[in-house]
């Protein structure tokens, strides 16, 4: 006789093992059915989660369309107003250059105030 495990193995066993194998055989079906039943409730529960995860990024990036405009609005940098390397040494500079301007200014401020007071 034949036993076929799972479908896939195939045994030729003596007439002394048949018994054992009839007790074993529906077992190794409802085992595969199991285990089979396992494997596809895992797909689909990762399906589920795919199908949540992708509905949830696009809320999030929703949620960040809607920022952006509030901070243009109100004057507050936003996520795609990033600075570079060069736009960032720039700012620095001008922010140099124009403390210098102020100091310089306040001063002269300062000199004008004091000739009138005398």
């Amino acid at each position: 006789m034949v036993l076929s495990a799972l479908g896939a193995q195939v045994i030729d066993v003596g007439p002394e093992l048949q018994p054992l194998v009839d007790t074993i055989q529906p077992f190794f079906g409802k085992l595969s059915v199991l285990v089979g039943g396992l494997f596809g409730l895992y797909i689909i529960l990762i399906l589920v989660r795919i199908y949540y995860e992708r509905k949830k990024v696009k809320i999030l990036r929703d949620i960040r369309y809607d920022m952006d405009h509030l901070n243009r609005y109100h004057g507050i940098s936003y996520s795609r107003h990033r600075m570079g390397l060069p736009r960032k040494t720039f700012n620095v500079l001008r922010g140099l250059v124009l403390r210098r301007k102020v100091i310089k200014s306040v001063k002269k401020l300062d000199k004008k105030r004091a000739r009138k007071k005398k």
